[in-house]
C-alpha cells in the first residue's frame, strides 16, 4: 500500500519513513529500508524529519554492521544537530568508533593508520 501511494505522492516524507520502518522491522529488508529512508531524505522535509531519518539510518547501519556508512551518517547527524544532546551523542559515538579503529600505540605515539 505504501509503494502504490508513493507512486502518486513521491514527496510524502511520512510515507517513506513508514515504509522504511516496515521494511527494517517485520520484513527484514535492510536494502529496501535504506532506499526508503534515502528517498525520504530527498523530499527535503528538513527539521524533525531529517533528525528522524538520520536516527533511523544510524540504527539501520548499526544493525547491518555497516561501519563506513554508519560513520558517514553519524558525522552528518552530529553536524546538522550541533549544540544538541543528540548531536553530541552522535559525535561522541563517532569519536569512539575512530579510536577503536586507530588505538594509541603502546609506545605513546599515534595509532597505526595503515
Amino acid at each position: 500500500a505504501y509503494r502504490a501511494h508513493l507512486l502518486e505522492a513521491p514527496d510524502d516524507t511520512a510515507a517513506w519513513v513508514a515504509l522504511g520502518r516496515l521494511l527494517v522491522g517485520p520484513m527484514a529488508d535492510h536494502a529496501g529500508a535504506e532506499a526508503a529512508y534515502l528517498s525520504a531524505r530527498r523530499t527535503s522535509a528538513g527539521g524533525k524529519w531529517e533528525r528522524m531519518i538520520g536516527n533511523d539510518l544510524i540504527d539501520l547501519y548499526q544493525r547491518m554492521g555497516e561501519g563506513g556508512r554508519l560513520q558517514v551518517e553519524l558525522a552528518r547527524f552530529a553536524s546538522l544537530n550541533q549544540g544538541t544532546r543528540e548531536g553530541g551523542a552522535a559525535a561522541q559515538q563517532l569519536r569512539g568508533m575512530k579510536s577503536e579503529r586507530h588505538p594509541p600505540s603502546p609506545h605513546g605515539g599515534e595509532g597505526d593508520r595503515g
